[in-house]
């Protein structure tokens, strides 16, 4: 977290992204609280990695940040997790956007190296 918060002081590229999407992030239920994983001017969503469903007790975990001054009307639509996908699909209402495009779909999505390619497809 020390990188990112030091990209986000520093690099205009990240924190003038409207969104940031990390895998891998070993996110877990037993992490409480955002505060460790908060970063300044983006809210928060996350989709843990979930032992009874995956299997796997290390690991995985998705996480999608969006920027404050690029949206705050945003819902969580679906999570899911299971030893071949993890999926996390967030809707967005954006201060500026096209008048076609009222919201947008965001979904991050992480593949297990050893899921069958065949099941997560589904």
């Amino acid at each position: 977290m020390d990188e990112i918060h030091l990209l986000n002081r520093w690099n205009s590229d990240f924190y003038n992204s409207a969104v940031l999407c990390f895998t891998e992030t070993w996110l877990n239920p037993q992490i409480h609280g955002d505060n460790t994983i908060y970063i300044p001017g983006f809210q928060t969503f996350r989709s843990d990695r979930i032992e009874e469903t995956s299997g796997k007790t290390k690991g995985g975990g998705l996480c999608l940040y969006i920027n404050n001054s690029w949206s705050q009307d945003i819902t969580i639509i679906y999570k899911f997790c299971d030893e071949n996908l993890e999926s996390l699909h967030i809707n967005c209402k954006p201060f500026y956007s096209p008048r076609e495009f009222s919201s947008f779909l965001l979904i991050a999505v992480y593949v297990p190296p050893q899921a069958c390619v065949n099941k997560a497809l589904r």
